[in-house]
């Protein structure tokens, strides 16, 4: 008999008969396989973190080399001047590295320019004041020193009030 005498009875097999099926064949290889021993296996030496510290930094690294390639790739030539624009208009005079080349004007005013309606040397000291409640105000001065002075069994309740 052949494999190609049983594939098509083996076919019309229902699922379960299949395996019952496939698990015979492979209990019949089991016990006709000669008995051979595991070949044995070195043992798995411990986990070290020291061997792999600075791995993941590493493969970092090559990838923020490989999407921020170097300065010296393509270099960048800057030009920073700071100027007083008055009628709107500005004039600049580019070295001849520039000539013929795209080039990317940014314009934004100096850090030290002050904002608009601020007026010079005025300072946010007492600003609020007109907002302060004259009746809370001594209370106030003393709040601190009142709420840590207060036996431990006052903040205990209040804590549970504030919990329920």
């Amino acid at each position: 008999m052949t494999i190609d005498d049983i594939l098509p009875s083996v076919g019309a097999l229902s699922h379960a008969d299949k395996l019952r099926v496939a698990q015979l064949v492979l209990q019949q290889l089991a016990q006709e396989a000669p008995a051979t021993a595991q070949p044995e296996q070195p043992a798995a030496e411990p986990f070290d973190p020291r061997r792999f510290y600075g791995a993941a930094r590493q493969s970092r690294q090559d990838l923020d080399e490989s999407l921020n390639p170097s300065p010296e790739a393509y270099p960048m030539e800057a030009i920073r001047k700071i100027e007083h624009i008055t009628n709107g208009e500005l004039h600049l005079q580019l070295p001849e590295a520039f000539w013929g080349q795209e080039v990317e004007v940014i314009i934004r005013t100096t850090a030290t320019a002050a904002p608009p309606g601020a007026k010079p040397g005025q300072h946010l000291r007492g600003s609020l004041k007109q907002y302060a409640d004259p009746e809370r105000r001594a209370r106030e001065q003393t709040a601190w020193s009142d709420a840590v002075s207060k036996p431990l069994s006052r903040c205990e309740t209040a804590s549970a009030k504030l919990t329920r």
